[in-house]
């Protein structure tokens, strides 16, 4: 189901996947909501497969575009999506993540207590879901991305793959042994920044990884 979400003088373009598709029948459920990274769109293939799967589990999915480098205009989005999403169809709990850069606006926007007295909806938020989180630039570690995830009190689920340019598996995992809020790590093996494998494609380990997130969400 594709919807218009109204902001500023332009609109939100997002896809809503779920087993049933009136909007009565939408309210009330357990809702993820997904953006991509700085150079896709809401049809990103991770995030559509993920979508995919999670919906037939029971989840409303929302994915939405939103196009530009600026992660303050990204985070500034992603509220407004939020926002939206509580007065069109009051879910029952939400969690939000995204794919690298939409990744990092999440964790971003719930890294600041301030946020959860702005709206009701924040309160809703029970857990992110991070597609190859993007630690450091490539091959630059003095700089790392740490600090919202450090200030984050929310459950975190990363996906990562142990090759992935912008997320060195071995300072990743000294920046999780610091965090304070839980977390679960599934490594895609052999993966880059893409969580595309440097040799051989193996679908058993999306299928897996997948299934992980899924049962995550489940629990929260």
């Amino acid at each position: 189901m594709n919807i218009s979400i109204p902001y500023k003088n332009k609109v939100i373009e997002a896809v809503v996947d779920c087993l049933v598709s009136k909007k009565a029948d939408l309210k009330e459920k357990h809702w993820i909501v997904l953006t991509h990274g700085a150079g896709g769109d809401l049809k990103t293939p991770q995030l559509s497969a993920i979508a995919s799967l999670l919906s037939d589990k029971g989840f409303a999915v929302l994915r939405f575009t939103c196009k530009g480098l600026n992660i303050k205009y990204r985070i500034n989005v992603f509220t407004e999506v939020l926002v939206y999403l509580n007065k069109e169809y009051e879910p029952k709990k939400i969690c939000i993540g995204g794919r690298s850069m939409g990744a990092r606006a999440a964790v971003m926007l719930t890294s600041d207590n301030k946020v959860f007295d702005f709206n009701p909806v924040f309160k809703k938020i029970t857990g992110i879901i991070c597609l190859s989180y993007p630690l450091h630039k490539p091959g630059n570690l003095n700089d790392l991305r740490d600090e919202p995830l450090k200030k984050s009190k929310l459950p975190i689920f990363f996906l990562s793959g142990t090759k992935d340019e912008m997320c060195e598996s071995n300072v990743f995992e000294n920046v999780l042994y610091s965090m304070k809020s839980p977390y679960k790590i599934h490594w895609l093996d052999g993966c880059t920044h893409s969580a595309k494998p440097v040799e051989n494609y193996q679908e058993d380990m999306y299928c897996a990884a997948f299934k992980d997130i899924s049962d995550w969400c489940l629990s929260m």
